[in-house]
């Protein structure tokens, strides 16, 4: 059983988990996702326009793989748990 601090401690804590994941869904939704998009497409459009043998080329996909990567193996993780 909980006492009666503990629970108050609780119920005020709460608030502060709740605004800090507004927050960080809203960071995300507003700030990560845009750069994302636009990191990608810039890359995707500069590398269209280059040699298949230039280091830009490569370093264009290598900047690609590290940004999209993470996005596959994030929803795999989720489908998993299911």
């Amino acid at each position: 059983m909980v006492e009666e601090h503990e629970l108050k401690i609780i119920k005020w804590y709460a608030w502060f988990y709740v605004a800090g994941y507004i927050w960080a869904v809203s960071l995300f939704i507003g700030y990560a996702l845009p750069q994302t998009y636009t990191i990608v497409t810039g890359t995707v459009n500069n590398i269209s326009n280059l040699s298949f043998r230039s280091s830009d080329f490569w370093d264009g996909i290598i900047l690609l793989v590290i940004t999209l990567v993470p996005l596959p193996l994030l929803i795999r993780s989720w489908l998993k748990e299911l």
